[in-house]
């Protein structure tokens, strides 16, 4: 047994020594660049490319290392002579005991310099790498009965080092190009299971849109190969760009996080993330499932913290000027973030912006085409304040003609591109100066297709509801119902056109339909039917008592009257009108109004392009006794005095047609001298019908 074990001994000492005398004649004669011309040529022949090795160097004991340097493979046919991808140097080692004896796999620290890459797609869209993706490699048969190779039982890598890499793409498409340069990556050990610490930076350009920027990342990962399962604990995101292309010209964004994701399972979670982005502060947690197939689904709360609006658009570089400096002060919002493969929703949204609080639930669907949902409430809401300031910062004024309001294009395009499916209720609102109150709208339409709002309101002591209807086409239609009732009249108008031009109870009812992208195209094709009813209120702008008394003085060949007495209105206990609007001109021959004074009947037009009227008003007085007019006007009693009411509804212009007065009023005298003479019948029939009066009956 002594011989034996000194046999064995001896034999293993001469396998020692025969495999160090083969690794020191390795490496003392064994010269891999010696092969480099068999390398290229394989790789030529896999690639269909050129190939080239600056350098080789192969080290055996300990470590099995590999060190390449200036490698480059050539570009695809067509597209120029930059290469495809070059290497300055790449440097890899293997431990050689750990693997043969644990098959434990140790790498010492990958390093890797000046890998640059060129990515291009040409005008047809055919790209410089397409070619290697479609070659086949051939791949060793797999040996039967177990004789594969053994399996690795661990992983260790000493670190990853990627120094100054940089990748460039361009399309000859479009024409746009982007790069990434100064692309560095360090890490520390990195282990099966273990966590490790890596940092990374690189340098960002972009011609379309134009920006350049510096991203930096660090963090501890957590490889677990076997359950799939990567985790980034304390990963920190830094971005800052500048440029044409860049809202502002120059943005910084920061975002802090932890990522867990889970293969196996097909879920990730994204726990309580932090960005900052011009100064806006937003804070989300959202867990993810079905990535690894089946049904997606995500869901998590999202918080954006209370900032300002108006600093906001100031970093985004949005010009923008409130009618109100004192709003887009403080904003904030809370929700639940639920969604999937085609939808996403806010649910349990609370919002607020300065003064007003909105509540509800907000969903996006479809993407392609896109429909909105919606269900919310807004607690008050003055828009006036929040619309484009003008006239020195006081706010649009009403310009009723000649406007530049009215060129602007309305936003029917935006309404017909998408689904709609919502309803909002608002406590208080105001809209162009007017006031309202229970606010209700509901919007429904599908993408692309007609859009029905129907909207519902108090204010000025009575109701009001409409139903708007946008058809879809090349000239979009534009459909109105409108009922108003018991209206405060006075107080509408003048919040709504800035002059009360008539006052009282009103009621009112409309059918109308108009064509067009802008308000005066609407107005240019404005057609339907319209219906107004007044009590007790006044029309403004003129005195009809005034007006009857110069016609007096007229009459009487006396001077008209020089002052006015009274206000400038003409009081009524009740006023009734309807007509048909064409193209923007309302119609109507059935005016009549009623007061103690007079009786009022006319007919005209009231052009609702440029706002003017041109009515003829025929009023005739029923009473003498000293009201409106301030005399008594007892000449006039039973007369009619036609008055041409004209000029733009700002400033109304009035002429008396005094001499059809004085004809009627001639005819008139000679009608009771003919039934006071003895004239025979038949003959004061035909004078009678001659002057435009029959016989009575």
């Amino acid at each position: 047994m002594k011989y034996l074990g000194k046999l064995v001994i001896g034999v293993v000492a001469a396998v020692v020594v025969l495999i160090v005398a083969a690794v020191i004649f390795l490496t003392l004669f064994f010269d891999a660049n010696d092969y480099r011309d068999q390398i290229t040529a394989r790789v030529e022949q896999a690639t269909g490319r050129s190939f080239g090795i600056g350098s080789i160097h192969l080290s055996v004991f300990p470590t099995l290392g590999l060190k390449l340097a200036d490698a480059r493979l050539g570009p695809a046919a067509g597209f120029g002579d930059r290469p495809f991808a070059q290497v300055g140097e790449v440097d890899v080692g293997v431990r050689i005991l750990p693997l043969l004896l644990h098959r434990r796999l140790e790498v010492g620290t990958v390093y890797l310099s000046r890998l640059s890459l060129d990515l291009q797609k040409d005008a047809r869209g055919r790209s410089n790498w397409s070619d290697l993706l479609g070659r086949k490699t051939s791949s060793s048969p797999t040996a039967k009965g177990g004789g594969g190779a053994p399996e690795l039982t661990a992983l260790a890598i000493g670190g990853v080092n990627v120094d100054s890499a940089q990748i460039r793409y361009r399309d000859a498409g479009n024409g746009h190009s982007y790069a990434i340069s100064h692309f560095n990556l360090s890490t520390g050990a990195v282990g099966v299971d273990q966590p490790f610490d890596f940092r990374t930076s690189l340098e960002l350009h972009s011609d379309s849109p134009q920006a350049d920027g510096k991203i930096s990342a660090s963090g501890r990962l957590r490889l677990e190969l076997t359950a799939s399962r990567y985790q980034v604990q304390g990963l920190n995101l830094q971005v800052q760009v500048q440029g044409a292309g860049v809202p502002g010209g120059k943005q910084d964004l920061t975002l802090d996080t932890d990522l867990d994701y889970n293969g196996a399972a097909g879920s990730a979670r994204l726990a309580d993330a932090r960005i900052r982005v011009a100064g806006v502060h937003l804070r989300l947690g959202l867990a993810v499932n079905g990535l690894g197939g089946g049904q997606l689904s995500y869901a998590g709360p999202i918080k954006i913290e209370d900032f300002s609006p108006r600093d906001l658009f100031e970093a985004l570089g949005i010009a923008y000027r409130s009618a109100d400096a004192g709003v887009l002060k403080k904003a904030s919002l809370s929700a639940q973030l639920v969604g999937g493969a085609k939808r996403i929703e806010l649910r349990d949204l609370r919002a607020r912006l300065d003064q007003s609080s909105l509540t509800g639930s907000l969903g996006l669907s479809g993407w392609s085409p896109l429909a909105l949902s919606f269900a919310l409430k807004l607690d008050q809401f003055d828009a006036d304040r929040y619309m484009a300031a003008d006239d020195g910062g006081r706010g649009r004024e009403v310009t009723p003609k000649g406007s530049a309001v009215t060129e602007q294009k309305l936003p029917f395009a935006l309404l017909l591109r998408y689904g709609l499916d919502g309803r909002a209720q608002i406590a208080r609102l105001t809209l162009h100066r007017l006031k309202l109150s229970g606010v209700g709208v509901k919007l429904s339409g599908p993408p692309g297709g007609d859009k029905q709002i129907a909207l519902t309101a108090r204010g000025y002591g009575g109701r009001l509801a409409s139903t708007t209807r946008v058809v879809a086409g090349d000239t979009p239609a534009c459909v109105e119902s409108l009922q108003m009732e018991s209206i405060d009249a006075g107080p509408l108008l003048t919040d709504l056109l800035g002059s009360a031009y008539v006052t009282g109870n009103a009621e009112a009812k409309m059918d109308l339909h108009g064509r067009g992208w802008t308000l005066s195209a609407l107005r240019r094709t404005l057609s339907g039917e319209v219906a107004f009813a007044f009590t007790d209120g006044a029309v403004k702008g003129f005195n009809l008592g005034q007006i009857l008394r110069t016609g007096q003085a007229l009459l009487n060949q006396q001077p008209a009257p020089t002052t006015a007495s009274g206000a400038l209105q003409t009081d009524f206990s009740s006023l009734t009108v309807s007509g048909k609007i064409t193209d923007g001109v309302l119609h109507t021959d059935d005016l009549a109004a009623a007061s103690p004074l007079f009786r009022l009947t006319g007919a005209g037009s009231v052009n609702l392009v440029d706002m003017t009227v041109d009515y003829l008003a025929k009023p005739t007085l029923v009473n003498t006794a000293t009201g409106q007019g301030g005399k008594q006007l007892d000449q006039l009693r039973g007369l009619t005095i036609p008055i041409h009411v004209f000029g733009p509804l700002s400033a109304l212009k009035y002429r008396l047609n005094v001499e059809d007065a004085l004809k009627q009023k001639a005819v008139d005298k000679l009608r009771q001298q003919l039934d006071k003479s003895k004239v025979p019948k038949n003959l004061k029939d035909k004078l009678q019908q001659l002057f435009g009066h029959s016989p009575p009956g």
